[in-house]
């Protein structure tokens, strides 16, 4: 789960993202960086068939962890309720939900964000 890229892709008018990347991205000491875990963006690619066989059986063990009931915190927003997570180490969803939602996205950029670390 390290070492194979996995397609990503999202699609909209007049936005094309993609990315390769494995599951895990680890540092130079071996320990956790990223986790890029999304299904729905995620599309078709092709390894060798043993490699591919053996690919979706650790993806599966995975995806069954990270959607045990009692390894997920759920709750709901208040209008005007912010929150903040690291995108790299957090795996986040939205639940289904009946009425009207608005959400608002603010996104920054890890590096900007490590720089102005480091320059503290």
């Amino acid at each position: 789960m390290c070492n194979i890229n996995i397609p990503g892709r999202y699609i909209k008018p007049d936005t094309y993202l993609e990315a390769h990347r494995p599951l895990f991205r680890l540092n130079n000491k071996g320990e956790v960086l990223q986790v890029s875990f999304n299904n729905h963006d995620r599309v078709q690619f092709r390894l060798e068939n043993n490699e591919m066989v053996r690919f979706y059986e650790a993806y599966g063990i995975f995806h069954n962890l990270a959607n045990q009931k009692n390894r997920q915190f759920e709750f709901g927003l208040e209008p005007g309720t912010v929150v903040t997570c690291d995108n790299w180490r957090l795996l986040h969803a939205r639940s289904a939900l009946t009425g009207y939602r608005q959400l608002c996205g603010g996104y920054h950029n890890r590096e900007d964000f490590e720089s102005r670390l480091r320059s503290i």
